[in-house]
């Protein structure tokens, strides 16, 4: 799947009635995912009262807005084609004007409205003038995926660059065609960047547990984590950055949380094996079972490799120590680990050498990094000679 181009975050507004407090909150986890998604979603219930009125809010909302999405219900239909009793409904019915008056004003071309239903029979409900648009059927995860690709930008597929003509052979006849590789990232999505030592892949609803331990792994063993919390710009294509990270990363947990990997989070796991592929001796692949996590949901290209497990929580130290060692490269090793053995001392060395070089951004002095590094060698060698 391509890079999405576009520096700028989708602008989207959302279309709703008020049905009742559950589709109230519902609208609002649909505006707050979205948002965490990298997607600038407006929603009223982020306002008490805007200061220009609420008529010319929806209005320039819906103007700014890249799509609107269109919650489609029983009573969004009454609403938007005016059979609701008067007085009821007024934002939905303004809106369903300006949404009307842009479809008309577009020759009926639909480039921006997308209806969004939350039950199968609320398909009869969709306005007529949206009868034609894709759907997407919340809050199924595939579903919303796919809804993320359409705002992005981002095709189902990926159209393959349109090659030459086939140029004819001595015997007249025409030379096959080569298919392009399916799976192609433009080379304008790579740029220089700093190294890390490990990409975390993950499913959003293992958020949490993820981020505790890319904090485990920086502050107990030294590592530079790739966390897409952490990385990410504001205003910059999250995917181009997935893309950048797992290249510039030295290995790629991915951590397996209770549902099996969807979408992007299916789509990482694929660039960091065809990476591997490529690059078997310096690139590492290492799956992580996380709480609550089913081996069932490991896919199949990770079956047979070594993982560290988490789903056991007195086992969590030693699942640590497995993962760790696959960063690093190397072998799994005795555990418990002896206390103050060579290795040990290495690894704490590697580890301090690290947070030291990662306050030279801070303005830290050079004679007092300097300094520091002399302190932690002249450690390193005094456990080596004990």
């Amino acid at each position: 799947m391509g890079c999405r181009m576009s520096t700028q975050p989708p602008k989207v507004f959302i279309s709703y009635s008020q049905d009742d407090a559950e589709h109230r909150a519902r609208v609002l986890d649909l505006a707050d995912r979205l948002r965490i998604d990298g997607v600038d979603c407006e929603l009223d219930q982020y306002y008490r009262s805007p200061p220009e009125g609420w008529p010319r809010w929806m209005d320039r909302s819906i103007e700014q807005a890249d799509y609107i999405l269109v919650v489609c219900t029983e009573t969004y239909n009454k609403r938007c084609t005016g059979r609701e009793k008067p007085g009821r409904g007024l934002g939905v019915r303004w809106e369903s004007v300006i949404i009307y008056q842009h479809l008309y004003d577009a020759e009926s071309l639909n480039t921006k409205f997308i209806p969004i239903l939350y039950d199968d029979d609320d398909k009869q409900w969709i306005p007529k003038p949206l009868g034609g648009a894709t759907h997407y059927r919340l809050p199924a995860e595939e579903q919303y995926e796919e809804l993320l690709d359409h705002l992005f930008g981002i095709p189902p597929t990926e159209k393959p660059i349109l090659g030459e003509v086939p140029k004819a052979t001595a015997s007249g006849a025409r030379m096959s065609y080569e298919p392009v590789n399916a799976v192609h990232v433009p080379s304008a999505c790579f740029e220089d960047d700093e190294a890390f030592d490990v990409f975390l892949s993950h499913s959003y609803l293992d958020a949490v547990a993820v981020r505790e331990l890319a904090c485990r792994l920086e502050d107990e063993a030294g590592f530079r984590v790739w966390l897409d919390k952490w990385v990410l710009k504001a205003g910059k294509s999250w995917q181009q950055e997935i893309v950048r990270g797992i290249e510039n990363a030295a290995a790629c947990a991915v951590c397996i949380g209770a549902e099996s990997p969807q979408r992007w989070f299916a789509n990482e796991i694929e660039l960091a094996l065809s990476k591997q592929a490529q690059r078997p001796t310096s690139f590492a692949v290492i799956p992580v079972l996380l709480q609550g996590a089913n081996k069932q949901n490991v896919p199949a290209l990770l079956h047979l490799r070594t993982w560290a497990d988490f789903r056991k929580g007195h086992d969590s130290a030693y699942a640590f120590h497995v993962l760790c060692q696959g960063i690093r490269g190397l072998p799994i090793g005795r555990w418990p680990i002896p206390s103050r053995s060579a290795e040990t001392s290495e690894i704490w060395c590697q580890r301090k050498l690290r947070s030291l070089e990662r306050l030279r951004k801070y303005g830290l002095r050079e004679n007092i990094l300097i300094d520091g590094q002399r302190k932690i060698v002249d450690r390193l060698i005094e456990d080596e000679t004990m």
